[in-house]
């Protein structure tokens, strides 16, 4: 059934043509006229769809750019946070030794301290000792 009502409404189509065509014979120049007017219009319509068609190649290309660029920002953004943490670690490190080297030198200075006392205490034994003798 269907197929018959494809049939019929062709035949219909054919027809409404052959009658187009035969009106435009009539009126020639004015056929003439409206017929190039009907290939222009087709022209522009197959233009207008290749260019819909290019739209939407560009489209996806953008799209699939657009994504490619957020992957790598965000894959930017997680590289940033573990430097960041990173730089974090190691500034505590060196707040930490800084701290330890500022115990080694007040030890090291108590330490100098301490021998150069004792090392008076001998001299001014040994002086106290060269008057006691002499």
């Amino acid at each position: 059934m269907l197929i018959t009502e494809a049939f019929a409404q062709t035949a219909e189509a054919t027809k409404a043509a052959v009658d187009a065509a035969d009106i435009l014979f009539q009126y020639k120049v004015l056929g003439v006229v409206c017929a190039l007017l009907v290939v222009a219009v087709v022209g522009l319509f197959w233009l207008l769809v290749r260019s819909w068609e290019r739209t939407g190649k560009l489209t996806e290309l953008a799209t699939g750019e657009v994504s490619a660029q957020k992957t790598a920002t965000l894959a930017l953004t997680a590289t940033l946070e573990r430097m960041q943490a990173a730089q974090a670690a190691a500034a505590d490190a060196l707040r930490e030794q800084a701290h330890e080297t500022a115990k080694e030198i007040s030890e090291t200075r108590h330490a100098v301290a301490n021998h150069h006392a004792g090392v008076n205490a001998v001299v001014n034994l040994l002086v106290r000792h060269d008057r006691g003798a002499a």
